[in-house]
């Protein structure tokens, strides 16, 4: 076989009937697996399940490495990300616009990594008519599955026991009306001004 310099690859999950696509500069004999999240973790609780199969074998640089991986996305539907593949992007080179055709520029990625000047409104108080239109927005909207933001995230032991000693710690607050002790998100939520046992005059 003529020498290559890198492939796209494609990897079939025979336990949840998906696939995942991506491309590697180097040799399919170096042990290189995948570089997406939920691929990789599923192959790690189930690498029996995975079966690799090379589509396209490419001869040059890094960049027509990608630019091959990049046409092999573009067969993926929009609708088939994170169902069908476990591929979430439609692009060679990771980021967050969709239908984005090229890698990214050397000057692009520098540009990225220059810490922004001005950070003071990261976490700037929100008014209350923010704070409105986003809880309008939300209404309706299904939150379970893979919308939720930790779908699919797995708590390691040691941040379970610093969640347990924080919520232990928690500075908890009584209820004027039932007299019962709890979080603030809590007493906020359901007691207080909103407790069932409010006498109302």
């Amino acid at each position: 076989m003529q020498q290559y310099n890198g492939f796209v690859y494609l990897w079939f999950d025979s336990d949840k009937r998906m696939f995942y696509i991506g491309s590697h500069s180097g040799s399919i004999d170096d042990g290189y697996l995948g570089s997406g999240i939920r691929f990789m973790r599923a192959y790690n609780k189930r690498p029996q399940s995975f079966r690799r199969k090379v589509i396209e074998y490419i001869i040059g640089n890094k960049y027509d490495v990608l630019k091959s991986e990049q046409r092999w996305l573009d067969c993926i539907k929009d609708t088939e990300l994170n169902s069908k593949y476990y591929n979430q992007k439609k692009f060679a080179t990771g980021g967050s616009v969709a239908g984005r055709k090229q890698p990214k520029s050397e000057e692009h990625i520098q540009k990225l990594r220059k810490p922004r000047k001005d950070t003071s409104n990261f976490h700037s108080p929100k008014s209350e008519e923010h704070k409105k239109k986003i809880s309008q927005s939300l209404i309706g909207i299904d939150r379970s599955g893979e919308l939720n933001g930790m779908f699919g995230k797995i708590q390691s032991t040691e941040t379970k026991h610093l969640m347990s000693i924080r919520a232990k710690n928690r500075k908890k607050l009584t209820c004027q009306y039932c007299n019962k002790d709890m979080p603030p998100g809590a007493y906020s939520r359901y007691h207080g001004e909103k407790c069932r046992l409010k006498k109302i005059p």
